[in-house]
């Protein structure tokens, strides 16, 4: 007889046993308490967090987006698990609602779940699944063929310089009084 083990070679119970009893049934859980006092064992039942709730999302752009959710009321709460396509992606401090996803693709769909943990590492349920679907980006801004890339802005005494509202590869484009575009 192999007590703890599996079919499988894994290994069994390294000690002695005193006592055992078999039952033809499943014991409540009633009944697995008597029999623990009686022999003077203390069973400490653990309850896991409550499944997060309201879980939504905000603001997706091309590349991420921003969740929220409903606080957990329990004291023993130590952090939430946020599970993007069914994989854990982040582990969240316990007082925090709110997580801004970074780094995913344009024109992508995405799905996230989220559960709790408490400080007996006893997870819950996972939430409700949300789906959201990046953005595509815009298309990139042309320029006129006078773009010149420079190492360093350096104005020359004759012309000025404007901040472009857009930019080129995460540079700012800087358009000089006389119609040359520079990328610094």
């Amino acid at each position: 007889l192999t007590i703890g083990g599996s079919f499988l070679g894994g290994i069994g119970l390294n000690g002695v046993i005193d006592e055992v009893r078999v039952y033809n049934r499943a014991l409540s859980a009633q009944e697995v308490s008597a029999l623990n006092q009686a022999a003077n064992f203390d069973v400490v039942v653990i309850t896991p967090p409550a499944t997060p709730q309201g879980l939504t999302s905000s603001s997706p752009t091309f590349n991420s987006v921003s969740l929220s959710w409903s606080a957990n009321q329990e004291a023993n709460l130590k952090e939430y698990r946020l599970f993007q396509n069914n994989v854990q992606s982040a582990i969240i401090p316990a007082g925090q609602t709110t997580y801004e996803v970074t780094g995913l693709a344009p024109a992508t769909t995405y799905t996230f779940k989220l559960s709790a943990l408490n400080t007996a590492n006893v997870e819950s349920q996972k939430s409700s699944e949300i789906s959201i679907t990046t953005n595509t980006p815009s298309a990139p801004p042309t320029y006129p063929s006078k773009l010149q890339i420079k190492g360093t802005l350096s104005p020359d005494a004759t012309g000025t310089y404007e901040l472009q509202s857009s930019s080129y590869n995460n540079l700012p484009v800087w358009k000089r009084s006389d119609g040359v575009y520079y990328i610094y």
